[in-house]
């Protein structure tokens, strides 16, 4: 058979499978036939199916916009039927051999010859390994779209990929085939800590995008297994994915056990672009359940002092998380980070129902710094390079996961360094990309390589009441639990718990958006032009600040932080379309910013061009932030980097 990656093309080919002249090439050589490698029997000879597959797909797949999907187009297929010689043969398949990851919908076909009464697909082996998220889509039905050729999707016969009314059991194939429709799938990274849990589960009920009801569908994790020590880092998370219709409306709500839960965060993404078929969704919403006080949103911030010490909450960038005896002012215990770099560290992940806009918090912790077992003094008035660091808290608001858009926030940073424990201290006020962000994470590092970081006591408390904004639109469900967020369970209570039964709801129309935040006036002009991108061999292209308005909020995101290039006397686009950007005010800053550096030998033909991430990791930041000179619309430093230049 054809064993397809992710990215692959198969055009103008035709798949034979029994064939009566191969048939006998093979029975002449005898048993070195089926005994000898590379196989070369007429059926498959492996034990698991005795008949031939034309084409099997790969079931498994990582995520993101890197891979395209396989391609399959104008393909003759014959010899697939349900022979004597070869029972169980089929012209399609999928990959059963279990691996993580989910199957990728862009996975397509079209221009389908079929000569003979071959088998079409037979996903049965896949559903009897578990594999049962299959789609495929059949872009001109000319597999399955019967007489009339109507395009649609081959998915697996299991609820959760059948739920439109229009999809049709293929009896004896494991498959069903939903005629005109565009399944969208969407990926639900959820926290890691639900990749053990059996009882952990999202339920979705709505409608499609002609208004038809859908079966109520039930989304179980999907992972594959992985040991505690993967599950620790904080980049690690659990996996739902949701194959709905494109265009329809759905709500959905996560249970645990058979209790309404919300897991911390829920950051979605879409799985299929590019080559999707259709729209977004119109609405995909997720109850966040009652609204959390947020009066303290940092879970257990003592290190597990009550219960005999526990990393619980906690996940480390790198260099292991452990709970240790020994905490600050007299506690028992602390977290400890260790053979690490420097920008190694400590993280949790905080509820996201507290990321509200405006809304502004205050960070403490205490501190102890080691290296070779003995305490480390470092550099209080320094920067997050300096070769003597300080720890430094940092929030960073992430929305998706496969290619992610990040904002990062310094939060808090040591304000003394000649204890055994010091104090590190800050505020944050959440920003609107924060607040639609599927993410929000704390953690701690930037000290230099080989310094241990032990931390206790710490703490985020709401310095402004939020107001009132939750109301009530879902049908309450009871009882409400929030999980302990942990790989070993420790009788910790959630602080972000409430008694109160009213529910809100965390929407795909919520992703970061760009409402300037910033008391500086701020305005665009939709005909203000911006430089977006000059392709190989073409011509430089300009957009306006109208068209980008028109772009979707992640399409959006992507242009005002990524595309930061200038051209002439046109600046990108996060420095003409303020308020789509939420770049206004003195203080915005976008890591991928570039700034005028200096001319090369002094030419003043070569200018030298550099981004704040770069300055960050310079040892000498306030000299590099003193040059105020400008190169066309490309400013110093200081204007394009204003929070590492202070």
């Amino acid at each position: 058979y054809i064993d397809l990656d992710h990215s692959d093309a198969i055009y103008n080919a035709v798949v034979i499978g029994v064939s009566p002249a191969y048939k006998a090439v093979t029975d002449a050589m005898g048993e070195d036939a089926s005994t000898i490698w590379p196989v070369r029997t007429h059926c498959s000879g492996y034990g698991d199916r005795d008949g031939i597959v034309g084409i099997r797909l790969d079931s498994y797949h990582w995520g993101g916009t890197r891979a395209t999907g396989t391609q399959i187009r104008n393909i003759t297929f014959s010899g697939f039927s349900a022979t004597v010689d070869c029972p169980d043969s089929t012209m399609f398949d999928v990959d059963y051999h279990g691996k993580g990851g989910f199957f990728d919908p862009r996975n397509n076909i079209r221009d389908i010859l079929v000569q003979d009464n071959s088998i079409l697909v037979n996903l049965c082996k896949a559903q009897e390994m578990d594999v049962v998220e299959v789609a495929i889509h059949d872009v001109d039905g000319s597999l399955m779209g019967g007489s009339i050729n109507t395009p649609g999707f081959i998915v697996s016969n299991v609820g959760a990929m059948t739920a439109d009314n229009r999809c049709v059991e293929q009896p004896g194939t494991c498959a069903s085939f939903c005629a005109g429709v565009c399944l969208r799938l969407m990926r639900i990274a959820v926290p890691a800590f639900y990749f053990h849990d059996d009882g952990f589960q999202l339920e979705l009920e709505g409608a499609n995008e002609n208004g038809q009801s859908i079966s109520s569908v039930i989304v179980k994790n999907h992972e594959y297994h992985r040991p505690m020590e993967d599950l620790l880092n904080w980049e690690s998370h659990t996996r739902l994915f949701v194959a709905l219709p494109a265009g329809g409306s759905y709500i959905g709500r996560f249970t645990l056990n058979g209790q309404a839960i919300w897991p911390i965060f829920a950051d979605m993404s879409y799985e299929d672009n590019p080559n999707e078929c259709g729209p977004d969704f119109a609405v995909l919403d997720l109850d966040q359940l009652s609204p959390p006080s947020c009066n303290e949103i940092v879970v257990n911030g003592d290190a597990g002092d009550e219960v005999g010490g526990s990393t619980h909450s906690w996940q480390d960038i790198a260099g292991g998380v452990e709970a240790i005896a020994g905490g600050a002012d007299g506690t028992a215990f602390s977290i400890l980070n260790k053979d690490r770099s420097r920008w190694h560290g400590l993280a949790q992940h905080l509820d996201t129902r507290c990321m509200v806009e405006g809304h502004s918090f205050a960070v403490r912790a205490k501190i102890r710094l080691t290296k070779d077992g003995d305490l480390w003094v470092c550099n209080v008035d320094g920067y997050s390079g300096d070769p003597a660091s300080c720890v430094y808290a940092t929030m960073r608001y992430s929305y998706g996961i496969a290619d992610p858009l990040h904002q990062w926030a310094t939060v808090g940073k040591m304000i003394e360094s000649d204890n055994e424990w010091n104090t590190l201290s800050g505020e944050f006020t959440v920003s609107a990309f924060g607040a639609g962000a599927g993410r929000a994470s704390l953690y701690f590092n930037s000290a230099p390589e080989g310094v241990n970081i032990q931390i206790d006591s710490v703490s985020i408390t709401r310095l402004t009441m939020p107001a009132p904004q939750y109301a009530p639109s879902l049908p309450t469900f009871s009882p409400i639990f929030i999980p302990a967020y942990d790989p070993t369970p420790a009788p910790y209570p959630d602080p972000a718990v409430s008694s109160e039964p009213s529910h809100t709801k965390i929407s795909l129309t919520e992703s970061p958006s760009f409402t300037p935040t910033s008391i500086t006036p701020c305005s665009q002009n939709p005909k203000d032009r911006f430089y977006y991108r000059t392709q190989k061999g073409k011509d430089p292209e300009f957009k306006t600040c109208k068209w980008l308005t028109k772009k979707g909020k992640e399409k959006q995101v992507s242009i005002c932080q990524n595309k930061v290039k200038h051209k002439g006397n046109f600046r990108p686009a996060q420095y003409t379309c303020f308020e789509t950007c939420n770049s206004c005010g003195e203080c915005y800053q976008n890591e991928d910013s570039i700034f005028f550096y200096k001319y090369k030998n002094k030419d003043k033909t070569k200018p030298v061009f550099k981004n704040c991430k770069w300055l960050e990791n310079q040892q000498k930041i306030s000299k590099i932030c003193k040059k105020t000179r400008s190169y066309e619309t490309v400013q110093g430093s200081s204007v394009v980097c204003p929070k590492m230049c202070n």
